[in-house]
């Protein structure tokens, strides 16, 4: 294994939020014009480093949007899911559909830092 490697599929992160997180929360990460998804280990106070997931599958909280499986899932700046590419954030695709009335959506996220959609 090679010495540069130094963890091997990382899917932890530690971040500092800006606000509190309870478990499970979806943040986006709030620096720079990149943005990441992070979904929340455990309950973390504002401006304290905390352990994050940054890739897998997950269920998210998300809006009125409904999703076939395969679809692109976006997140608003405040961290909301939604179908809506327009001044949002690309953060993986459905892996299950969702109606609109539903609370939720299973998405598999990247952990990839994107730019904001046009």
């Amino acid at each position: 294994m090679s010495k540069q490697l130094l963890q091997e599929g990382v899917q932890t992160v530690t971040y500092t939020h800006s606000s509190s997180v309870v478990a499970g929360e979806q943040i986006l990460t709030n620096t720079g014009t990149k943005r990441a998804m992070l979904v929340a280990i455990a309950d973390a106070d504002a401006d304290v480093p905390a352990a994050f997931l940054s890739q897998g599958v997950f269920r998210l909280n998300k809006n009125g949007s409904s999703f076939s499986a395969g679809d692109d899932v976006y997140c608003t700046t405040g961290g909301t899911i939604t179908s809506s590419a327009s001044g949002n954030y690309y953060v993986g695709f459905a892996v299950a559909d969702a109606a609109g009335g539903d609370l939720t959506v299973d998405v598999r996220c990247h952990g990839d830092k994107v730019d904001q959609e046009a």
